[in-house]
């Protein structure tokens, strides 16, 4: 009844459903991530925090009507207590915040502690302060003067005079603060990678963009698992199995056994989660010896086997045998001209599995439809020579391998 019920849900309100599914794990970033990948799978946005629309947790967004974006809770900002969002969410009640300059004037004179430094540089950082076209740059490099603002409009509430402006001087401010001199160009903003850092670090995930977006459509081409499916899958995999995940290296600190050799201990993040892994030495000393150095913000496909612990199997750790680019470079693709017999079909996976490598192969029959070879079968970059040779010669001009 309640898989019915949820399925339900997820048909016909998909936008609610998945914002209440994203509050109620709001504590677990892997889940998350994951789930953000389905609402975008699904053509809904999630949209950064903003403070005149976000609540606490992860709410439809109806800014354009009926909604089609979740929007990003205000509670799940790094420096960002739950009172200062209930204060946030209180002013709202007497109407959206029109400027910058009213949402720090009213913000400050409600709750004299929500207006702190850090507070305020999380809230711009993480992208709440958006919709007030200034760049996240420019309101950051100018909160010396929001904050001051802010008290400037404590201190006129409390003597009661008159004009907000009388405190700063009449030549100086007799415009709102959005038309003040602001230091530095309006326009400027931040790097794509900078977002990408400032919203990992505030928010716990990549949001705005991800690293790995210019190798979205391949990532799965080129991995035999996904983090979310190892985790799902852990159980039937035995310990030792390899695998080949692709991701970003978003930590990674080298250490030094007790017999004096390095080894290294870091965290490989994709779309859908994150898992630690863990390289010796020997494969260590093959990875200089290419010129290649292990660091954080690389993209790589990582080949190793699984070590599974704990009594329910759910803490695992991948030991690398091997570190591999990850690149949108595509798959080999074996294109058949015409439909391929059974014998034909057989002889094929025959040569595959004598190659057997990290480079993955993709059969595309004369129907366009294609078929995904399990990593058993993909193969070795040295033997591609060998692999055309042996095909060709077989089928003759009935396929043909791209490389």
């Amino acid at each position: 009844m309640v898989a019915y019920q949820t399925a339900y849900l997820k048909v016909h309100y998909p936008v609610e459903y998945l914002s209440a599914l994203l509050s109620s794990v709001s504590s677990d970033l892997d889940k998350i991530q994951l789930y953000i990948q389905t609402a975008q799978a699904m053509g809904i946005r999630v949209l950064p925090p903003d403070v005149n629309t976000s609540g606490l947790g992860f709410t439809p967004d109806y800014s354009g009507g009926k909604s089609h974006a979740i929007r990003f809770g205000l509670g799940s900002i790094k420096n960002v207590g739950e009172g200062v969002v209930e204060s946030i969410i209180s002013l709202r009640k007497d109407g959206a915040f029109v400027s910058l300059e009213d949402f720090i004037k009213r913000l400050a004179l409600s709750d004299q502690k929500a207006l702190n430094r850090k507070t305020l540089e999380s809230l711009i950082q993480a992208g709440a302060l958006d919709g007030f076209e200034f760049s996240r740059k420019h309101v950051f490099e100018n909160v010396d003067t929001l904050i001051r603002f802010g008290e400037q409009a404590r201190a006129q509430q409390e003597t009661g005079q008159a004009s907000l402006f009388d405190l700063l001087g009449s030549s100086e401010c007799s415009q709102p603060l959005s038309a003040l001199n602001l230091s530095g160009n309006p326009q400027d903003a931040y790097l794509p990678e900078e977002t990408q850092a400032l919203e990992k670090s505030l928010l716990g995930i990549y949001l705005t963009s991800h690293p790995l977006d210019d190798v979205h459509d391949t990532l799965a081409l080129l991995s035999s698992h996904s983090v979310h499916e190892l985790r799902e899958q852990g159980k039937g995999l035995s310990d030792g199995a390899v695998v080949i995940v692709s991701g970003l290296i978003s930590q990674f600190q080298r250490k030094i056994t007790k017999t004096g050799r390095p080894m290294g201990v870091g965290q490989l993040e994709d779309l859908t989660g994150s898992m630690e892994f863990v390289i010796f030495s020997d494969v260590i000393a093959q990875l200089e010896q290419r010129g290649h150095v292990l660091e954080v913000g690389q993209k790589v496909r990582l080949v190793g086997s699984l070590q599974i612990r704990g009594d329910d199997g759910e803490q695992m750790s991948l030991i690398i045998k091997e570190v591999l680019p990850l690149t949108a470079m595509p798959p080999l693709e074996l294109k058949f001209f015409d439909v391929p017999s059974y014998e034909e079909m057989a002889y094929v996976r025959a040569v595959l599995a004598e190659s057997q490598g990290y480079t993955p192969v993709m059969i595309t029959l004369p129907d366009q439809s294609r078929i995904r070879p399990n990593p058993r079968f993909w193969v070795s970059v040295e033997a591609l020579s060998l692999i055309q040779r042996k095909l060709e010669g077989q089928l003759g001009g009935k396929a043909h391998l791209v490389a």
